[in-house]
């Protein structure tokens, strides 16, 4: 599709229609879909259970990724909902990271066999606010416990620009980092202010050359739009420096205002319409695909050979674990997340493993969480897109169809879904809504 054909489908979508269907985008109190069932819904774990069940299964040959979470942070961005401090000191560092590594010893005794690690994400909170000295050891426990291709596998750390320099951007290089994540979220100094974000747009941009010379050749930059103060000229120019800079993947998240926050205060008059976050989106979709870009997710456009791994895995149902205060993991088909903050996480590593809540999912809830997080992989120019027809069946023994003819009715005739005889995917008005899509197939249940 023509990226300026794409930009006009776009913003033709009816959003007071979709409303009155129920697929309403909400800037607040509404969160990201990233697992099924909800977190709200978790109940508290069975934490022998899935002990004795780890212990039991063999992982040879599945795909799996692993996530670490380092909640450290120089400030507490306005918007940031995830679990994050600031720092009381550097012992209070260290005593997180004992207890994150006793945690990877506690898993290493339960995830049996040769598994297929591929990816390693390193998020946060801001994992470069830590020494990279610090980062690696983390790191290299990973490898040393679990085993991982060097050469072959991506190993990605979340940054803000304040953290870096062209000396420890170097030293992330050498530890094993060989992708990097800028948070840059917007190119104008006042917007970044309101955000309570810690640097300017030119220390962004400096950032983004130091890595460059310090030989980062995978490099994504997170930029956020419907921010307050944002227009759509001004989230053009966003775009504009973008294409100048020509990372390797551009992450274009759409804000929500969440409880917790500090934008959670301000009159909703504050922040952009919805309507200009769907122009301002349409205009991200058509910016990127004319630079050349591939659409790996709708939020995510990558250079060919880029795509990231490990959200490829998490939106595919693969196995993952999460190491840290709050993280998330998905194994053996038991979704449950961490303790957080910080002095219950540890108490909680001093037994093993620190799973919080969760549950093993039934087949029905299987079944949800494929599609709703598989249309994540929806693409204008992505050759295998959506939920794999041939795969659900596999593995449910029935046909998608089968599974949700309510819910493929009611996207399709709102002209959201593609559901094509190999895939079922968000077509092209879709993409802006593709949470609020994956949460139609939550009402099966």
């Amino acid at each position: 599709m023509r990226p300026s054909k794409a930009c006009k489908e776009i913003r033709s979508v009816d959003l007071r229609a979709l409303a009155k269907a129920g697929i309403e985008k909400k800037q607040f109190g509404h969160d990201f879909v990233y697992r099924y069932p909800p977190s709200a819904e978790m109940p508290a774990m069975g934490l022998e259970r899935l002990k004795r069940e780890l212990r039991a299964s063999d992982f040879s040959g599945q795909r799996m990724a692993f996530y670490a979470h380092f909640p450290f942070c120089t400030s507490i961005c306005a918007y940031c909902h995830y679990y994050k401090k600031i720092p009381a000191g550097r012992t209070e560092i260290e005593s997180y990271l004992r207890a994150m590594e006793k945690e990877i010893t506690a898993y290493g005794g339960l995830v049996k066999g040769s598994v297929g690690l591929d990816s390693v994400f390193f998020g946060g909170g801001t994992p470069t606010m830590l020494e990279p000295a610090q980062l690696g050891k983390v790191l290299d426990k990973i490898i040393g416990t679990f085993g991982l291709d060097a050469h072959n596998s991506e190993v990605s750390v979340e940054s803000s620009p304040e953290t870096l320099d062209e000396k420890k951007l170097f030293a992330l290089g050498d530890a094993g980092f060989n992708r990097l994540s800028i948070g840059m979220q917007d190119f104008n100094d006042g917007i970044l202010e309101r955000c309570n974000r810690n640097h300017s747009a030119a220390q962004a941009a400096a950032a983004f050359d130091s890595a460059r010379s310090a030989g980062f050749k995978n490099i994504n930059i997170d930029l956020i739009y419907g921010l307050p103060g944002q227009t759509i000229g001004s989230w053009g120019k966003n775009l504009e420096k973008i294409g100048g800079l020509r990372p390797e993947s551009i992450t274009a998240s759409d804000l929500r205002v969440l409880q917790g926050t500090g934008f959670f205060a301000k009159k909703k008059e504050e922040f952009p319409s919805v309507k200009k976050m769907l122009w301002m989106y349409s205009s991200f979709v058509e910016k990127m695909l004319s630079l050349g870009y591939v659409q790996q997710f709708p939020y995510q456009f990558v250079r060919s050979g880029k795509e990231m791994r490990f959200l490829e895995n998490q939106w595919s149902n693969g196995q993952f674990v999460g190491f840290g205060a709050s993280s998330c993991s998905f194994m053996g088909g038991w979704d449950y997340n961490n303790w957080f903050p910080l002095r219950e996480y540890q108490q909680a590593v001093e037994q093993g493993i620190s799973a919080a809540l969760g549950k093993k999912l039934g087949k029905l809830e299987m079944m949800i969480r494929m599609v709703s997080l598989g249309l994540k992989k929806s693409g204008l120019n992505r050759r295998k897109k959506g939920v794999d027809k041939k795969e659900f069946l596999k593995i449910f023994g029935l046909e998608i169809e089968e599974a949700f003819p309510a819910e493929i009715r009611k996207l399709e005739s709102l002209g959201l879904l593609e559901n094509s005889g190999h895939y079922l995917a968000l077509g092209c008005k879709g993409l802006f809504f593709h949470d609020e899509a994956g949460k139609v197939f939550w009402e099966k249940k």
